[in-house]
Formats: structure tokens, C-alpha cells, sequence
């Protein structure tokens, strides 16, 4: 399964959101479902807004200026499309990892057949393939031979 908040994006979220928005500091925090949004840290002013994919909120953005510094005015405005951009980023992150964990599956079932010596080899290697790269607890995989009238049922 891929990591659903990648730390390099999430520190490059960060420091784009703190040079753009003028800030001193900036901290992007994954969310847990229903989780509010943190507050600022004490001192300066500061400014938090939920990233939100497909709606669900599943960061918060935090920027803050250093103790005595100028309040955020029109920079606050900018924080929304910080985090807009910031979700995309995420979310984009998300489906290439997502992609390179499935390659991985479909390599590993092809040289495990590839490897097979016969049908029912075949069968029984690509389920273990499957099951040794998910996180399933268990792995069924079942042949039908019609004209036998027979079926075979692996597991894993």
C-alpha cells in the first residue's frame, strides 16, 4: 500500500507554502478522519487551513510568522489555493505510487508463472505472487476445467 503522505511532499508543500504566503514557518499535519484542524503554534501570528481530497480533509497547512512579526492580511486569501494545490499534489503522489505498487504485483505473478513448468504450477505460483505482494491475509484462486468437470481451488 502506498505511503497515503509522502514526507518529501509534504516538506515541499511546506516550504512552498511558507516562501508564497511570507511566512517564517510552515508545517503540513496528515489528518485523521474527523480529526479538527490544529491550531497555530503560540507566539506569532498564524494561519491554518484542512487540504482536502475528494472533499475529505486529510491535512492541515500551518503557517506562521515568528513572535512580533505583521499579522496575515491578503496573504490569507492565498492560503486556500496553497492548499487546493497542495491536494493535487498529494493526490498525485498517491496515484503514482499506487501505480508502481500494481507494475510491481504484475511483475512478480508474470516471472512467478513464466517460472512454471505447468498449468497447474502456473496457478498455484501467481496466487503465492499475489499473496506475498499484498497485504491480504489470505489468497483463494480457483480453476474450472469444464470439460473434466472439475475444479481446483488454491490457497494461500
Amino acid at each position: 500500500m502506498p505511503d497515503p503522505f509522502p514526507s518529501e511532499t509534504l516538506r515541499e508543500i511546506a516550504d512552498r507554502a511558507r516562501v508564497a504566503l511570507g511566512a517564517d514557518q510552515a508545517l503540513v499535519l496528515p489528518l485523521a478522519g474527523g480529526e479538527p484542524l490544529p491550531p497555530g503554534p503560540e507566539g506569532g501570528p498564524s494561519l491554518s487551513a484542512p487540504i482536502r481530497i475528494d472533499g475529505d480533509p486529510v491535512a492541515a497547512l500551518i503557517v506562521s510568522r515568528d513572535p512580533g512579526g505583521a499579522p496575515f492580511g491578503e496573504e490569507s486569501a492565498l492560503l486556500s489555493t496553497v492548499c487546493e494545490l497542495a491536494a493535487h499534489a498529494i493526490a498525485a503522489c498517491r496515484r503514482a505510487d499506487l501505480r508502481t505498487e500494481q507494475l510491481t504485483l504484475v511483475q512478480a505473478v508474470a516471472s512467478a508463472v513464466g517460472a512454471a513448468t505447468s498449468v497447474d504450477e502456473a496457478f498455484r505460483m501467481a496466487a503465492t505472487a499475489v499473496f506475498d505482494h499484498t497485504r491480504s491475509s489470505g489468497v483463494t484462486a480457483t480453476m474450472v476445467d469444464r470439460a473434466a468437470g472439475e475444479q481446483v481451488v488454491t490457497v494461500d
